[in-house]
C-alpha cells in the first residue's frame, strides 16, 4: 500500500468521527461521550500530522518546493490543524465557535485533498 492511500484513508475515517461527534454534541448528558471521541480524534490528527510531516512533506519537497503549489497548501493545512488543537485544548468544552472552527478546517483540508 502506498503512504498516500493510507493517509488519504485516514481522512475518511476523520471525516465519519466528525459526524459522530457532531450527533453526540447535540445530546443532551453526553460530555464524557463527547470528550471521549474528541480525545480519539485529536490522537489520531495528531498521529497523521506526524506521518505527513515526517514522510509525505519530505519526499514531495525536493520535487514540488514548499513555497507554493499543492505541498504548500497541505502544509498550510496542518497549521491551521495544529492551532485549531491547541485552541480546543485551552477550552475542552462544547463551545460551538470552537468546534465550529475546527469542523471549518476539515471542510478545507477535505477541499485541499480533494482537489
Amino acid at each position: 500500500m502506498k503512504l498516500t492511500d493510507a493517509l488519504l484513508g485516514e481522512h475518511g475515517a476523520f471525516y465519519m468521527l466528525f459526524d459522530q461527534i457532531e450527533e453526540i454534541a447535540a445530546t443532551e448528558n453526553a460530555m464524557a461521550q463527547w470528550r471521549g471521541a474528541t480525545t480519539v480524534l485529536e490522537a489520531m490528527v495528531n498521529s497523521h500530522a506526524v506521518l505527513e510531516e515526517e514522510l509525505l512533506f519530505s519526499a514531495l519537497e525536493p520535487h514540488l518546493g514548499k513555497e507554493a503549489g499543492p505541498l504548500a497548501l497541505m502544509m498550510l493545512s496542518t497549521r491551521r490543524w495544529n492551532a485549531c488543537w491547541r485552541t480546543y485544548r485551552m477550552t475542552r468544552n462544547r463551545s460551538s465557535h470552537v468546534w465550529a472552527g475546527i469542523r471549518r478546517q476539515a471542510v478545507k483540508s477535505r477541499k485541499v485533498v480533494d482537489h
